[in-house]
């Protein structure tokens, strides 16, 4: 082979290299932002407001959604009226934001969309880009929420973002239907994230009560079963009772379940 003809095939190699980088560079703007999880965690804090004061709000980058902070120290939790949410009791839990509003259906197909996570179906109720994505199971949720650099709720942070002190209900101790998205006023389905903002919590939380019911990382026992189950909590657009709506008030299914109001919000340590 002659140096000329060796010149030529270094050159040939060399566009060649730079046509796949070049593939390689667009495929990955397809894909921007680029999936996050957990492990990056830590540094990514570092765009957190350094001194937040409860009910501030930050956006977090990933999905856009708005963060509200809630303080370390002490809340109520449970009621000592109802077997399953006893004992009524001082919890101490340390700084976390949690969502404003439960996860879209929107900011869910961008994840899908990303991640090639599988999309949900979509409910006979059809859905909106601002309505709650619902027909997830526990184990999507949780897949969002990593993506989102964060988790679901404790049953704990969820319910003290709910009743922050406490209270019965997000919005006080005295049962009002026009706060909330409920089966008592026939809706029977998700409407517009925020459509109540009278019945947001002291924090400013939205939706915790109604809309749609919402999973929590915790697992649950029933007595004599062998299966495990997840906790949801917050009640929905088809329940027909007061109590379903207490900020208290627990629920559970099997993990791989998925209804139609059932979604989710999520947590982020604070730094």
């Amino acid at each position: 082979m002659t140096i000329n003809m060796i010149k030529k095939a270094v050159i040939t190699v060399s566009i060649l290299a730079m046509s796949l980088a070049a593939s390689f560079a667009a495929q990955q703007e397809k894909v921007n932002p680029t999936p996050r999880c957990n492990d990056d965690a830590v540094v990514w804090q570092g765009e957190m407001p350094k001194n937040p004061q409860a009910g501030d709000i930050w956006t977090n980058p990933v999905d856009g959604m708005e963060m509200i902070f809630v303080k370390k120290g002490y809340f109520k939790m449970g009621n000592d009226q109802i077997a399953d949410e006893k004992p009524y009791h001082n919890v101490y839990l340390k700084n976390y934001w949690i969502s404003k509003f439960e996860v879209t259906v929107a900011q869910y197909k961008k994840f899908c969309e990303i991640s090639q996570h599988p999309i949900a179906k979509e409910p006979v109720a059809k859905w909106l880009d601002n309505t709650p994505i619902v027909n997830v199971d526990w184990n999507d949720a949780t897949a969002y929420a990593k993506w989102a650099n964060a988790q679901l709720p404790t049953e704990e942070e969820w319910e003290k973002a709910a009743r922050c002190s406490k209270l019965i209900y997000p919005w006080g101790n005295i049962w009002d239907p026009a706060k909330c998205n409920n089966g008592l006023e026939g809706k029977n389905a998700p409407t517009k994230v925020g459509s109540y903002p009278a019945g947001a919590s002291e924090y400013g939380v939205m939706d915790m009560a109604g809309n749609v019911a919402e999973w929590c990382s915790d697992d649950f026992k029933k007595e004599g079963d062998v299966s495990t189950y997840r906790i949801i909590r917050g009640g929905s657009c088809v329940d027909v009772t007061s109590s379903a709506y207490h900020s208290s008030r627990r629920d559970y299914l099997a993990p791989s379940a998925k209804v139609d109001v059932i979604g989710f919000r999520y947590v982020m340590k604070a730094r």
